[in-house]
């Protein structure tokens, strides 16, 4: 059975989840991981996030809720 990988979305402007379009850059969510990673440790580090952490991450309600998560710390780093 084909799976397509899962893949986050990025848009320049508020849509939400739009699908994949000439102004949608479709990304798939590992390679998103591995390039905040490669942001906040160095292309060569051996650190990783794993996408459950991501998954739990993007759950977090409130504006401080998930600050303390890897997944914080490398997305600020890359944004």
């Amino acid at each position: 059975m084909n799976e397509s990988p899962s893949t986050t979305h990025v848009t320049p402007s508020a849509a939400k989840s739009a699908p994949c379009s000439p102004k949608t850059v479709c990304v798939a969510q590992a390679d998103f991981l591995r390039a905040i990673v490669a942001a906040a440790y160095g292309p060569d580090s051996e650190m990783t996030i794993q996408s459950s952490s991501f998954s739990n991450f993007t759950k977090q309600k409130g504006p401080l809720a998930g600050n303390t998560s890897g997944v914080y710390y490398a997305a600020y780093v890359f944004f």
